[in-house]
């Protein structure tokens, strides 16, 4: 057993990947090798540790891979050679993950522009990015550079899949299954190119276009009728700052603007009218008491420094005398100028 061990460490060490002058495309090869490193050293490594010091059930512990110390904690005694070792599996560790880095952060303007055609698909910008960037790493991840096509070209793939599943699981109140999103992604694509067929809505003839079953595209069709359930939270634009649904909607409880305009209009006339009669003490009452901020007698009295009941005669003249101006002005049938004042 120790025989093998080592042999098996001589092995390891002679494993050497070379860095200068790598472009990303090529660094493929060292990724694919360096993934092989990471899923298939660190068992094997366990499992000839583990005979090595012929601790039964240790190889349950061969996905808990910490820390060296922790390695120790584990199996008590660890070969002389360890120690070399574990140290070469980090390093490739760790040369493996820049690889991975390299390759996302040069495909990153692909996700950009594939996120750019799912405009309005009930999530923002960003989050369609977001997903995107997931899918190129798994991409990345599963990427075979041996197969005659580029990785941008793979990677597309994985990209728009993420964001269609993004959207299926996470854009609308009600969720669908996967297959169902498909066909509706297919039914919006051919919409797209023929705005008319939208129009239509024949099941025949979209099913057809697209090669698939006439009952999944009518059941496809419901589903788009009763998707998409916006937020008024939900900003009508890309920015920040940008106004949300909830701004525009109309409150059926607001007044009319067109009635609320003739009625500011009218009461305008009717103060004009009222205070036209009126001296400035009369005046000065009826503001306080009918105003914006509405006073008692008591407060109306202090204000122009007068006892409560000579307020209260004050404001009973002043509606006198505005009221037989309006009734000379107006339709007496249709003012309430107390209403009116108020």
């Amino acid at each position: 057993m120790k025989r093998e061990f080592y042999r098996f460490l001589d092995a390891v060490r002679r494993v050497r990947y070379p860095r200068q002058g790598m472009k990303v495309l090529s660094s493929m090869q060292h990724i694919r090798l360096k993934e092989g490193v990471r899923k298939g050293i660190r068992h094997r490594f366990y499992e000839h540790l583990c005979a090595y010091v012929e601790i039964a059930g240790a190889r349950k512990k061969s996905e808990n891979f910490r820390n060296y110390a922790a390695l120790i904690a584990d199996f008590g005694v660890l070969p002389p050679d360890a120690s070399e070792f574990y140290g070469k599996l980090m390093s490739l560790e760790r040369l493996l993950k820049q690889d991975i880095d390299k390759m996302a952060n040069s495909n990153l303007r692909l996700v950009v522009s594939i996120a750019k055609r799912y405009h309005s698909r009930g999530m923002t910008f960003m989050d369609f990015v977001q997903e995107g960037n997931i899918g190129l790493l798994k991409a990345i991840d599963c990427f075979d550079n041996s197969l005659d096509y580029s990785l941008s070209t793979y990677a597309s793939w994985w990209i728009n899949h993420a964001i269609r599943r993004s959207i299926a699981d996470k854009a609308a109140t009600i969720r669908y299954p996967a297959h169902l999103q498909e066909t509706i992604s297919k039914v919006k694509d051919y919409f797209n190119t023929d705005p008319e067929a939208e129009r239509r809505q024949d099941a025949a003839e979209i099913s057809a276009a697209i090669d698939v079953r006439p009952s999944a595209v009518e059941l496809a069709l419901e589903a788009m009728a009763a998707m998409y359930m916006e937020s008024l939270d939900k900003p009508l634009g890309h920015d920040a700052d940008s106004r949300t649904y909830v701004t525009v909607v109309e409150d059926p409880h607001s007044p009319d603007p067109e009635a609320e305009l003739v009625r500011v209009d009218f009461r305008r006339k009717v103060r004009d009218v009222v205070y036209a009669v009126l001296n400035p003490r009369e005046q000065q009452v009826i503001d306080s008491r009918f105003g914006d901020e509405e006073q008692t007698l008591k407060e109306a009295g202090k204000g122009l420094g007068v006892t409560r009941e000579r307020a209260r005669q004050i404001q009973e003249k002043a509606l006198g005398k505005g009221g037989r101006a309006l009734m000379r002005e107006l339709d007496p049938c249709i003012v309430d100028y107390k209403s009116l004042i108020n």
